[in-house]
């Protein structure tokens, strides 16, 4: 064991310079873990080259005591802080570098305290989504790839995914404008993210432009009749109150995105001001009814 005063000095100078490799260079000396609570939030990241993914920190009260180590030539890592209204949070970033699995570690001091499986893969092909699965905190997940109504507007973005259709956690940045040909409107274009609205039904070719190179993805615009039926979904948001979600379901499974739908909880009609098929709303107490309506189709939560 070296001498406390070695180790005192040494682990100073860590703290002063952001030393990324303590345990080696301490000879022996066990740092002490400041942040012995530290977790990740999430623990299993699927990128792909050039790709990058950043999952939270929680129970950090030194964060100049954190480390992290792994990724082998799979992954580069980095550790950041951000403020979040009144809230300084801590972040992990992976980013992808070729194609492998790993693991990347974190650790307070010399304690190892979590750790997170990094897979890289390449990426294969691109869909839309609904721009709310962009907020898993906020609103429920909608399953991909979706469409929208005929007549109706709805934001979605460009996601990325496996040869086996896996979604990647990296998000999908290399295009700056998405461009259709009419009859599509597309307003608040912003390349990966846009608003597209078709009269008619059809399957458009949306060609995104502005990046490193060109990039092509469908949009399904539907009719009514299309759908078969509604989905409700539910969600318990973690800062308190819930989330509700409506989209048709068409014959094949896919989910439309812009049904006005009529949400009711225990018979009363509630308001959306996020759009026709998302809503807001305080936590309801067990047993209640709650249900969505839209064109003659009916979906309820058990």
């Amino acid at each position: 064991m070296a001498p406390l005063g070695r180790c005192t000095h040494l682990v100073a100078l860590i703290a002063r310079f952001a030393l990324a490799t303590p345990v080696a260079l301490l000879g022996g000396c066990a740092t002490p873990a400041t942040n012995p609570d530290a977790q990740l939030s999430g623990h299993d990241a699927l990128l792909f080259p050039g790709g990058c993914w950043s999952t939270r920190v929680t129970g950090v009260e030194h964060f100049e005591d954190l480390r992290t180590r792994g990724g082998g030539t799979f992954a580069s890592h980095s550790l950041f802080e951000r403020r979040v209204w009144f809230d300084q949070r801590a972040f992990l970033n992976l980013c992808g570098l070729e194609v492998g699995s790993s693991r990347v570690d974190l650790f307070s001091g010399s304690l190892l305290v979590d750790s997170v499986s990094v897979e890289v893969a390449r990426l294969d092909h691109l869909e839309l989504s609904a721009v709310q699965n962009a907020y898993p905190d906020e609103y429920p997940p909608v399953p991909g790839p979706v469409g929208v109504l005929a007549g109706r507007r709805a934001v979605v973005y460009v996601t990325a995914h496996t040869a086996d259709g896996r979604r990647f956690d990296s998000v999908f940045l290399d295009a700056f404008e998405a461009v259709i040909e009419p009859p599509v409107e597309v307003s608040l274009n912003y390349g990966i993210f846009f608003e597209p609205m078709s009269p008619v039904p059809g399957v458009f070719p949306v060609q995104l432009t502005g990046g490193t190179e060109e990039h092509w993805v469908e949009l399904l615009v539907v009719d009514d009749v299309d759908i078969v039926s509604i989905e409700l979904a539910e969600l318990d948001r973690p800062a308190g109150g819930k989330a509700y979600s409506v989209t048709g379901v068409t014959a094949q499974g896919q989910h439309i995105l812009g049904v006005d739908a009529q949400l009711t909880i225990n018979g009363v009609p509630q308001e959306s001001s996020l759009g026709r098929w998302l809503f807001e709303g305080s936590a309801t107490t067990p047993g209640a009814t709650i249900a969505a309506e839209w064109n003659g189709l009916r979906a309820q939560l058990d």
